[in-house]
């Protein structure tokens, strides 16, 4: 039996020995509309540790309840439970219970100087996985004793079971705080028990969730992509309230947009009407695409093109209005559907307003957008694809202005709002005459040019 018993150094885990605290940060893109919930039995703590698994390409949520009955340990008084929660193939997210390959007898030898006692030893107190793909995992129960010397001393020195990663019933026992011949709790190197978990310093809501859920974030599990959409998610336990929470995380997408714009026009000649007028105008193109990782199907985006976007901010007139449905407008608003790389242009007319006193400051157009819908076909039920969601900083405006296509391979950089003007002389007046778009190395943008 001795050969069984392993001391916490030889252990390829660092026990759980000490109370622990982690802050919870919330991330913008867990989904909350599509969470995925497992119950145990009523009364058993169900959820009081968590631990998302992986192994052979199959998902697992594993978990802790630490007062419940066990089916493989009848004549042990509430000794506690692991359960196993399978995440796909699971419609009905039915657990069962893992068989660690206990004895079920009170008394059982574990050393020269060990009898264990099992009744209401929290099994599930605490998990643990090694951090490696195919990971070996930890299962604690804190109050599991030594009662060899019961007569005199009983010893609560916890116990733990190292589970190998396909999770059956040959694991190894792992008694870290026993030491043989010792009689007292503590006796020389202090009070040793293994398993012992803390609680979460900050606990999150789950009134956004389900109501009933108690004890909402006492145990957190992360860091394994549950759902394989490429991004790790979040399980998170209630354990007042027997249940455990899987919060997948939505695809986070970036969006480039580029607004070109012709090298130049001369304006001498109008090349368009607007009704009997004959007025200078310019072609627009706006170009979108998306990139990010495992976005099926199609993407909505909703898009605003604004002309001339730095007079509307100051609070002044535009001198370049776009064209829809043969009206002059400020602003035009479309929608368009776009799949995973795949770039689509729109093309616009913008029309010049006649008699411009400004014809230094350059004329910019922005592009601001949105997500809609998820368009994906052939739908799985039981795990849906997520909603993306847009790569946005804090405070960041959601837009682009116009600016150069660059050589593939290279980023576009936004507009640089450099002036720039030529002036020929008339015998009567100014009169601008050519609309000219400037552009440097990172940036194209209009100004209107004069003679």
């Amino acid at each position: 039996m001795a050969g069984l018993l392993r001391r916490a150094e030889r252990s390829p885990f660092k026990l759980l020995l000490s109370m622990a605290s982690l802050s919870v940060v919330y991330c913008y893109n867990i989904d909350l509309d599509h969470t995925i919930i497992f119950h145990g039995p009523n009364g058993s703590f169900f959820g009081y540790s968590v631990l998302e698994h992986s192994h052979d390409d199959t998902r697992w949520v594993l978990v802790g309840a630490p007062k419940a009955d066990s089916k493989f340990s009848s004549s042990i008084k509430s000794p506690g439970s692991i359960y196993k929660c399978r995440v796909h193939s699971n419609p009905d997210r039915r657990c069962t219970e893992l068989n660690i390959g206990r004895e079920n007898h009170r008394g059982t030898p574990c050393g020269k100087t060990c009898k264990e006692d099992r009744d209401e030893e929290w099994m599930g107190v605490s998990l643990a996985r090694q951090n490696k793909a195919d990971g070996s995992v930890l299962a604690c129960a804190h109050r599991w004793k030594n009662i060899y010397y019961e007569s005199e001393y009983i010893l609560p020195h916890g116990f733990c079971s190292i589970l190998p990663p396909n999770l059956q019933a040959n694991g190894k026992r792992l008694i870290p705080c026993y030491e043989e011949y010792k009689k007292k709790y503590g006796e020389e190197h202090g009070s040793c028990q293994a398993g012992i978990a803390g609680s979460f310093m900050e606990r999150l809501s789950g009134r956004s969730i389900d109501p009933v859920l108690r004890m909402f974030g006492q145990s957190i599990s992360g860091g394994v992509d549950m759902d394989k959409n490429g991004y790790h998610d979040l399980t998170i336990g209630a354990f007042m309230s027997d249940s455990v929470v899987l919060l997948r995380t939505r695809p986070v997408i970036s969006v480039d947009v580029s607004i070109l714009l012709p090298a130049s026009i001369n304006i001498t000649t109008p090349q368009c009407h607007d009704g009997t007028q004959q007025v200078n105008c310019v072609n627009i193109s706006v170009c979108f695409r998306f990139h990010g990782k495992h976005v099926p199907g199609e993407i909505g985006l909703m898009y605003s093109l604004i002309a001339d976007i730095a007079k509307k901010e100051k609070g002044q007139q535009p001198r370049v209005f776009l064209v829809s449905s043969g009206e002059t407008v400020a602003q035009i608003s479309e929608k368009i559907r776009l799949s995973h790389l795949e770039e689509k242009c729109e093309q616009y007319l913008a029309h010049v307003k006649r008699r411009v006193k400004d014809v230094i400051s350059p004329i910019v157009f922005e592009t601001s957008y949105s997500l809609e819908e998820h368009i994906v076909g052939n739908e799985e039920k039981e795990l849906p694809a997520l909603k993306p969601i847009l790569r946005w900083k804090k405070g960041q405006k959601i837009a682009q202005r116009n600016q150069k296509r660059l050589p593939s391979g290279t980023t576009a950089m936004p507009t640089n709002l450099m002036q720039c003007a030529t002036y020929g002389v008339n015998t009567d007046r100014l009169t601008p005459h050519l609309l000219n778009f400037c552009s440097n190395a990172g940036s194209t943008h209009m100004s209107i040019i004069q003679r």
